[in-house]
This record gives structure tokens, sequence and C-alpha cells, in this order.
């Protein structure tokens, strides 16, 4: 659910007069983790990433986020500190709404609070099913999954750009972890590798592995 695909076009025009336009190149962060909390920024183009950074320097890929999104939560009002960076993948273009913005268009605009609030429900739902996921899936069940959602995104059994890096970065592992276990993959006939890339070959098993659908007859 993005927010900006939910307001109507009187909000989308106060939001553009009331926020501040902002450009970032790739790799810049809008947000950065530990920063007091400081509203939102709409992204208008490009590509936002969510990650936390940990004390021992290992980097998890919380969710991405496309045109018409936002990221600044859980925490847009207050001191909270925030907890975890959001950084441009390519340039962004943004539209940063400060905590007054915000402030002011949720007491002038029931309508649009109500759309905040279920925006931001839908993004508590996105990072519970992550928790969910790390908690109670194997490294390898979190990989097929990630090769599963990406094949399901494109709507094909398709040539994933990854290497085990970016990989263990999206399901929480370490690069040694999933390079075994793309071996494994790769033996049973479920995948093939390029040097950066990924093409998947059995969808179904992946599912299966996943935990997706019920694993039959497999020993």
């Amino acid at each position: 659910m993005r927010l900006f695909d939910e307001v109507t076009h009187d909000q989308k025009n106060t939001l553009l007069a009331v926020g501040k336009r902002c450009v970032f190149p790739n790799r810049a962060l809008l947000i950065r983790q530990d920063d007091s909390a400081n509203g939102i920024f709409i992204i208008l183009s490009g590509v936002v990433e969510s990650i936390y950074f940990s004390d021992t320097g290992r980097d998890l890929r919380l969710a991405r986020w496309s045109k018409y999104d936002f990221v600044g939560a859980p925490h847009i009002f207050g001191t909270v500190p925030q907890r975890w960076s959001a950084s441009a993948v390519g340039t962004v273009d943004a539209l940063h709404l400060s905590q007054d913005n915000l402030r002011g268009l949720i007491a002038s605009d029931p309508e649009f609070a109500e759309t905040l609030i279920i925006c931001l429900g839908d993004k508590g739902d996105r990072y519970s099913k992550l928790a969910q996921n790390l908690a109670f899936h194997t490294v390898s069940q979190r990989l097929a999954r990630a090769l599963v959602s990406a094949c399901d995104t494109a709507q094909t059994e398709s040539l994933w750009r990854a290497s085990p890096l970016e990989l263990s970065r999206e399901i929480g592992s370490t690069r040694q972890a999933v390079g075994a276990i793309l071996k494994v993959y790769e033996k049973e006939g479920l995948i093939t590798r390029q040097r950066d890339s990924i093409s998947v070959l059995n969808v179904p098993e992946l599912r299966k592995l996943a935990g997706i659908d019920p694993i039959e007859n497999r020993h």
C-alpha cells in the first residue's frame, strides 16, 4: 500500500506544496540509523532500501520501497532514534515532510491522517512477516523463499541477478552459508549459477523447500 497512491488528487497537490523535494545519489542515506526521527520521505522516483546495521558490522536488508511509498516509520514523531537506515538504490527523487508538516496535515485533514495510519499498519505487517521469517524458518528455507519471491515478482522462472553477498543481506545470513546452500540447490537441479546471477529451474520444488507448499514423497 503506497501512500501517494492512496491520497486524493487535491491531497497530492497539498503534499507537494508543503513538502521539500530532495534528490539523493546512489547509496546516499535518506535516514540514518540512531538519528532522531524527522518525519517521512515519499519516494517520487527510484528505489530505497531499509537496512539494519548491527554492532558486529553486518547488515540486514529489511525491505525495498519504490515509487509513491514512503520511509521514516515506525517513529515519525518525537525524538525516538531511528531503528534502521534508508539508503538510495540509484538516484532517488523524494519529498520530505517534516514532523511539523505532518502535524499540520493531520490537524487539517482527518482523511489524510486515516490514510497515513493505514499505510503505517501495512508497513508493520511487512516487518512482522520479516521477523516471523527470521524466527521460524531455516536459512535454506529463507533462501528458497527469496528465490521464489523473485520469480513470482517477475512472473517467470527467472534469471535473478544477485551474488551470495546480496542474498545473505536479503535473508539475514552469511555469504558462506548462502554459497553452500546454493551449491546444494545447483547439484539438485533447482538452479544454475553464473558469476552474479541465478537461473531458477524448478520453482515448484523450491516452493516445497521454502515451506510454501507441502512436501510430498521427499526422502
